[in-house]
């Protein structure tokens, strides 16, 4: 009578090779190595994944699948908005939160930020960016139709400078050992981008 097949194999399979992309980066991992850590052999690996580079695809897919969930859930709801002081405590909580959910999630984008400088891998990098860019330029130009952040300043351009900002605060977490303030680093963060943004007819006050 054949043995039936593990239910739990995929999602072993997927923990381990988070873990071993993380220990030796996605071009030097070993699929045996990968089998041997989730206690299955290699032949069970290729039953679930052509190769090492789909199963870390599919961790990238169910990361910004969760990523994009978490950004939905914590987006502040601007139109409760009156004062650039307000825009300020919306985006350091949501700030605090989303540097929380990274610092969670550290090993993955290490994994991510590392195989994101290779050719293969850049244009899911550079989707993901353009993705924040693209909420970013939203919320400027609702927030400039309502005269609190400055209409002459391009929106476009503007989100770009920041999504760098927090591309380049990302990388810096995950090179954090210890654990970060995050609600001094989110404190640190909107006020430095709104003091740039905000309408010197509305001045950031606590």
């Amino acid at each position: 009578m054949s043995r039936p097949a593990d239910p739990l194999a995929k999602p072993k399979l997927l923990r381990a090779a988070r873990e071993e992309f993380t220990r030796a980066g996605v071009s030097e991992a070993r699929v045996e190595d990968i089998a041997r850590r989730a206690g299955l052999s290699k032949g069970s690996f290729y039953l679930h994944f052509k190769s090492k580079e789909e199963a870390f695809q599919a961790l990238l897919d169910h990361f910004l699948m969760d990523c994009a969930q978490f950004t939905e859930q914590c987006r502040p709801n601007l139109a409760g908005a009156r004062s650039v002081a307000d825009v300020r405590d919306y985006f350091r909580a949501q700030d605090a939160q989303m540097l929380e959910f990274l610092w969670s999630n550290r090993d993955i984008l290490g994994i991510f930020y590392q195989a994101g400088s290779s050719p293969q891998y850049q244009h899911v990098l550079n989707a993901f960016l353009d993705a924040q860019a693209a909420e970013a330029v939203a919320q400027i130009r609702e927030l400039q139709a309502r005269g609190l952040y400055r209409a002459v300043l391009d929106p476009e351009v503007v989100a770009t400078c920041i999504v760098g900002i927090y591309h380049n605060l990302t990388r810096h977490l995950i090179a954090h050992r210890t654990k970060p303030d995050f609600a001094a680093l989110a404190e640190t963060t909107v006020t430095l981008i709104l003091f740039g943004l905000s309408n010197h007819d509305h001045k950031v006050s606590d």
